[in-house]
């Protein structure tokens, strides 16, 4: 789709000829100075420009355009005149209406202006690179099936990196071959449709070479594609996330009851009743060590005399 841009200080004709043409199947908007203009004109195919505009003249407008790109330029003029024509095409226009031209007149000088600047050669061909569809003869792009919008220059830019996919194709190279120039200028327009490829295609699809130039990527696989291998990760699985857990409750009130292990011990909060006996064997053994000893397990012979002296010393 052919995207215009009109420039025009009248904002009334402006909304009118852009209706016109999108009637017609034309992308159009509209801006009403020549500062916006300038800042706009990259990304449209043909620039609809009235000469007449509150900030900048409009031949100035066209000779900055015509410095920076080969963008088709229609000038419309208020005036109909020999000089004034001239004066348009001196000044990078392809071509020159008055204002008072009707609109089909317009729009057939529009259909001219572009079979001029988009040439149509008996040799142009298909291109496809992965998912990546450059059709040459109807100079439509389509990836994954689905129509990308894009310029006359990022057209030509594209069909020229993926016309040879295993070369890297220097900045000179495509600035002599897509803008004719090799200036400064021309350079700096490279980046610019670089940039906006990249944005519209997504993707690795222009690889820089750096201190070289460009060449033809393979982007990414159709999020949409079936197969085991489409939408499968390909890096390690993902970590487990943690789950936080509440503190444990604080416990309140009184500690419960001790309880000591098979009753051998007992309960050190428990109060002392009483008092026990001395002794009551004549060699001075404690009364209660007896059945300790006979609740301790099985000992190797030969070790009673150590594990009674430290029961003793406890």
């Amino acid at each position: 789709m052919v995207n215009v841009l009109v420039v025009d200080e009248h904002t009334a004709v402006a909304e009118s000829t852009v209706h016109d043409l999108r009637r017609q199947g034309y992308d159009a908007q509209s801006v009403g100075t020549g500062t916006a203009a300038l800042k706009l004109h990259l990304a449209a195919d043909l620039v609809l420009l009235g000469l007449e505009l509150p900030d900048i003249d409009g031949l100035e407008v066209c000779r900055t355009i015509r410095s920076v790109s080969d963008t088709p330029i229609i000038s419309v003029t208020g005036r109909d005149t020999e000089l004034d024509r001239v004066l348009a095409l001196q000044a990078g226009s392809d071509d020159c209406v008055p204002r008072s031209c009707g609109s089909r007149e317009v729009m057939a000088r529009i259909q001219a202006v572009m079979r001029r600047a988009r040439p149509r050669s008996a040799g142009a061909r298909t291109l496809t690179v992965d998912g990546l569809r450059i059709d040459g003869g109807s100079r439509e792009v389509r990836l994954h099936g689905g129509t990308v919008d894009v310029t006359a220059k990022e057209f030509d830019l594209l069909y020229l990196l993926a016309s040879c996919p295993a070369t890297v194709v220097s900045r000179r190279e495509i600035m002599t071959q897509i803008w004719e120039s090799d200036r400064v200028a021309s350079s700096r327009t490279l980046d610019t449709h670089v940039s906006s490829l990249r944005a519209k295609l997504g993707g690795d699809w222009i690889v820089t070479v750096r201190g070289v130039g460009y060449r033809i990527g393979r982007g990414r696989p159709d999020p949409g594609a079936s197969g085991d291998l489409a939408g499968s990760p390909t890096g390690p699985p993902p970590r487990a996330r943690s789950v936080d857990r509440p503190p444990e409750p604080i416990p309140t009130g009184p500690p419960p009851p001790y309880s000591s292990p098979a009753g051998i011990l007992p309960d050190p909060a428990a109060p002392v009743t009483g008092s026990l006996p001395a002794t009551s064997a004549p060699d001075g053994t404690p009364p209660h060590l007896p059945q300790l000893l006979r609740q301790l397990p099985e000992v190797a012979p030969g070790t009673e005399t150590s594990l009674t002296n430290r029961t003793v010393a406890m």
